[in-house]
């Protein structure tokens, strides 16, 4: 019997190939730990990553911002709070560059569970978040400047009403929400 890339070079991280079908699809995984870690980047520039460790997987989910809200919507924004809880991790392709890119993504296991942890306004957000595409969640920036984790810490004032403004910009059946600047959106 052969070998296969993955084991004649193991790698400490997590990536797509090890939620894809042929791998055993998308696994439900209990939060042990959050740390810092210190990694490579361009041109051998040492940047901090935020690693989320599991119990049952050796290597860890190196955190981008996407995965990070996700986690956040449904647990809160201390990451203490996330240990001992459960996400799903899945398989997806999402855009980049000109072209798509195999991702690791994260599911709330339940949502209904999952967001009992946070207060009404990110549990109203992270239901509707959870319903778009993966292209939707990258024009988020567009739609109304910064990014999901400034909306989130703003949008208590009024959840609805930037649910509203972003559904009228994708065109998801949303009343029509006269544009406005964004330092008149109501949140």
């Amino acid at each position: 019997m052969g070998f296969t890339r993955a084991e004649a070079f193991p790698s400490k991280w997590l990536n797509a190939e090890a939620f894809k079908p042929a791998n055993g699809g998308p696994r439900t995984l209990t939060i042990r730990e959050v740390t810092q870690e210190v990694v490579k980047g361009d041109e051998d520039e040492e940047k901090i990553k935020y690693v989320v460790w599991f119990e049952e997987e050796k290597r860890g989910l190196g955190l981008n911002v996407t995965n990070w809200l996700l986690i956040e919507a449904m647990y809160g924004d201390d990451t203490d709070n996330w240990l001992g809880k459960t996400i799903k991790l899945h398989a997806t392709k999402v855009p980049f560059g000109k072209g798509l890119v195999d991702a690791v993504r994260v599911l709330a296991p339940d949502v209904a569970t999952a967001t009992a942890h946070v207060n009404p306004a990110q549990q109203v957000w992270a239901k509707f978040y959870l319903t778009l595409t993966d292209e939707q969640k990258l024009n988020v920036n567009a739609i109304l400047g910064g990014s999901p984790s400034a909306w989130m810490a703003k949008a208590g004032k009024d959840i609805n009403a930037c649910i509203a403004f972003v559904k009228a910009a994708f065109k998801l059946g949303a009343e029509p929400v006269a544009e406005a600047p964004k330092d008149e959106i109501p949140f």
